[in-house]
């Protein structure tokens, strides 16, 4: 007689034993390679650059900026739906970095310009929160005293940057009167 190979019976839903995975032994010892994720694939194209025209200068900027400052664009422009998700993101922030203090964890704001979005300034001059000091809009004094009053905390960074953007003594403010006695 003959003897039984282990590759008898080998055919249709029967492959070889040889090629067989062990028992015990997983099919793909390394696994997923790293960075293949879809968080990650998320985080590549969230950190992905855009060309964008920021203050009349050509510049690039990460996905996740451009979206934001697009938001606050449309929400300054009266649409209520991006000033209810800006306000919801910003208030997500506050709150994250309001337990990161809670932590001892210090965070730095940086702070651009971009553009004079409709009718806001406009609007701040009226409220008489903001001043015209040569050919730039500041913060009136009682409105910074008025925040810290909060209990509002700054870096050091923060502090300057409300510093040179609050009127000072020395600033000569241009207030202009429309006819009805209000901002013009």
């Amino acid at each position: 007689m003959s003897e039984v190979s282990e590759d008898d019976g080998v055919g249709y839903r029967k492959p070889p034993r040889r090629s067989q995975f062990q028992k015990g032994k997983s099919g793909n010892p390394n696994g997923r390679p790293k960075g293949s994720g879809v968080r990650t694939a998320m985080e590549k194209v969230a950190a992905r650059t855009i060309p964008m025209t920021v203050e009349g200068k050509r510049s690039k900027v990460p996905a996740t900026e451009a979206l934001l400052m697009q938001m606050l664009q449309r929400a300054l422009e009266g649409d209520a739906t991006a000033r209810r998700d800006f306000l919801k993101i910003a208030d997500q922030v506050s709150k994250a970095r309001a337990e990161d203090d809670a932590k001892g964890e210090n965070w730095t704001v940086i702070v651009k310009r971009y553009g004079n979005p409709a009718g806001c300034n406009g609007a701040l001059e009226v409220l008489g929160v903001v001043v015209e000091v040569d050919d730039q809009l500041k913060v009136q004094p009682w409105v910074v005293e008025a925040a810290r009053a909060r209990g509002l905390k700054l870096s050091e960074i923060d502090e300057a940057l409300v510093e040179e953007f609050t009127v000072q003594a020395g600033d000569e403010i241009r207030e202009r009167m429309r006819g009805d006695g209000g901002w013009d």
